[in-house]
This record gives structure tokens, sequence and C-alpha cells, in this order.
């Protein structure tokens, strides 16, 4: 009999974290190209991402032994938003142009006095090879 996991808390995600990664695999190590994961690779994980989990986004499946037999972690869409934007992510550009003047100590007003420096790295375009 299998029970989808019902989490109260992110913190009850975090004992399942090590068998998530050890479900993943033994799911796919059969595959020619699958790399199995270093527990050390799985610290890393979970330090650096477990943070941004949502437990609103994770579903986890255990059989009548208590034994992990299935999960995902999901993600919203950020489509719709994106849609409604145009594609433009403008908050985010001014922001990322206002980090490069300061690493580069350049300022702000410098991009204007500049328009070749206008980081093409952060510039999003609706179609290729538009600047």
């Amino acid at each position: 009999k299998l029970k989808v996991i019902d989490f109260k808390s992110k913190q009850e995600i975090l004992p399942l974290v090590e068998p998530m990664f050890k479900l993943l695999d033994q799911t796919y190590n059969t595959l020619s190209t699958y790399t199995p994961i270093t527990n050390e690779q799985i610290k890393t994980y979970k330090e650096k991402y477990f943070p941004f989990i949502d437990k609103n986004y994770v579903i986890c499946v255990e059989d009548e032994h208590h034994e992990l037999v299935a999960f995902a972690i999901t993600m919203p869409s950020y489509s719709k938003a994106l849609q409604k934007a145009n594609g433009k992510l403008f908050p985010l550009r001014v922001l990322a142009q206002q980090i490069y003047c300061h690493l580069y100590t350049w300022k702000p007003d410098m991009v204007d006095k500049y328009p070749e420096a206008q980081f093409r790295l952060f510039r999003l375009s609706s179609a290729p090879g538009t600047a």
C-alpha cells in the first residue's frame, strides 16, 4: 500500500533528501551514461539548494514499510509572468547593471555615455540576432 507524505513544514523534508538521491541512483544506475551521485555531492546539493525548496512543491510517496518509493520536486512556472512582461525582466536587468557597474567601479550614468558597453550579457531579445 502506497501513501503520499503530507509535509507540515519544510524541515520534515530534510531527512528524506538522502533517500531521494539514493532512489535516484537506484532508478538510473542501469543507464550507461549515468554517474552515481557521491555523498559529497548530496551534501553540497542539500546545503546549496534546500533553502530554495518550497514544501508545497515536493511530493514523496512511501510504501507500507515507510520506505521512499517515488518523489517529485517541482517549481511554479514563470511563463505567465514573463508573458505579461513581454519577455522583459526589467527590474532584474537594472539590478544586474547596477552590480556590473559596482564591480567595475563605473557609475550608472556612465552606461548612458558608453552605449557600446550596454551589457549585452543581460539583454533579453525577442528574436535571435536582435540587440
